[in-house]
């Protein structure tokens, strides 16, 4: 009888690590602040749990998660119209995501081009920039100073091309370092972020870095 208890007890502890997220959320134009119908909203570590949004604009979506605490819900949100965006809610909380139209890409890399640049420590011994010399020209820099020192430079031409910026015509100026950098990047919330980092040594977004 004590044996049974004791099952019991654990069986009861372990089917209460379970928790049930549930989160929600309003997707509209960020220009227009119209609510977007038809929007595909998905769970990122389950991409098969996904929904659209309703007429209003509005979203839901559920999983069941391990842990004793309901972790955040990592959303993305995507359309053929709209740019990539990607984001956090806290279980059972809601959230306004505010979509911007493909076309505010272009218009976006056009005003860091003469007036900033993209950058970020990656750590205190790893240091990356890439700059947006002007409309077709980039340069990129990464320098270890720590451990396996070296530094790692190259530039060439970057493109906007279905939404994302593509760095192609590539020319290595100096291979200290050796280091496998991402050909595509995508704008998410701002931040510049590498696409499919399989294999690539930068798996990280570089924040905007502002020139005075």
């Amino acid at each position: 009888m004590k044996t049974f208890h004791l099952i019991l007890l654990f069986s009861i502890i372990f089917t209460s690590c379970d928790c049930n997220q549930r989160v929600l959320g309003t997707v509209i134009d960020k220009k227009t602040r119209k609510p977007l119908e038809g929007i595909s909203v998905y769970n990122k570590n389950k991409r098969w749990n996904v929904t659209n949004t309703d007429s209003t604009g509005k979203f839901i979506l559920s999983n069941v998660s391990g842990g004793f605490r309901c972790p955040p819900m990592t959303v993305i949100i995507e359309d053929s119209s709209y740019n990539y965006f990607e984001t956090k809610i806290p279980s059972g909380k809601g959230k306004i995501i505010e979509l911007t139209k493909k076309d505010s890409l272009n218009q976006f890399v056009k005003q860091i081009m003469d007036s900033g640049k993209y950058g970020v420590y990656a750590d205190w011994s790893n240091f990356i920039e890439i700059k947006f010399i002007n409309n077709e020209q980039f340069e990129l820099v990464n320098q270890q100073t720590i451990g396996s020192q070296g530094v790692f430079i190259m530039e060439g031409k970057w493109k906007v091309k279905e939404g994302d910026i593509v760095l192609y015509k590539i020319k290595i100026i100096e291979k200290s370092l050796k280091v496998d950098i991402p050909k595509q990047w995508r704008i998410i919330n701002d931040e510049l972020c590498p696409i499919d980092t399989t294999n690539s040594d930068l798996n990280y977004c570089l924040k905007p870095v502002r020139n005075d």
